[in-house]
């Protein structure tokens, strides 16, 4: 489904992504900026990936804004990437498909974060499963290299924004449960099956 490419191009893409809806939330300059310094703190540690710049990142974030603006900043960054990252790879994922679309609604979902699920694989190095609980869908994030936890608030922003773009606008709550930041072995994301509105 995912073609192969070369890893780094695909880390590449994915950072182009990031940006572009970093750019869209904080503007050019500022967005810019932030990543070029998280860029630098990641050669300057000699540890390579872009998990490990989205974990500056997003310290610079919290530095620059305070911890729950940087949360709601990351979360429409998440929302903006997603819709970034389906121009770029929807036809490849098969997300827009036709055949995609006319799916019933639970279906489509789960077959949605799975897709999801392979991309963000592929893209960041994360390994990433996708399940299913009485009324809730869920998504579990491996730690990256270096035990760093993926960014979890740009998580919870492109789920979000993919439950709404799936759902034909619907809002549906997307929580964190466990957290690899705070010592866990992976970071769990649940997704209520039943929408808020």
């Amino acid at each position: 489904m995912i073609s192969s490419h070369n890893p780094a191009n695909l880390v590449e893409e994915f950072r182009a992504v990031l940006l572009e809806g970093a750019e869209e939330v904080l503007g050019l300059d500022e967005a810019r900026g932030l990543f070029e310094q998280a860029q630098a703190r990641v050669k300057h540690e000699a540890e390579l990936g872009l998990h490990r710049e989205l974990y500056h990142f997003h310290e610079m974030l919290e530095n620059e804004y305070g911890q729950p603006a940087a949360q709601g900043l990351a979360q429409r960054m998440g929302r903006a990437g997603f819709r970034k990252g389906l121009k770029r790879w929807g036809n490849e994922t098969g997300l827009l498909e036709p055949s995609f679309r006319l799916l019933p609604l639970t279906k489509r979902i789960l077959t949605g974060l799975t897709r999801m699920a392979e991309v963000l694989g592929k893209k960041t190095g994360l390994a990433v499963q996708v399940g299913r609980t009485d009324g809730q869908w869920t998504m579990r994030f491996g730690r990256g290299p270096q035990s760093v936890a993926p960014p979890c608030h740009l998580i919870v922003g492109t789920l979000q924004e993919f439950m709404s773009w799936a759902s034909c606008g619907r809002v549906y709550q997307v929580r964190v449960v466990e957290c690899a930041a705070y010592g866990v072995e992976h970071c769990l994301f649940t997704i209520d099956m039943k929408p808020l509105d």
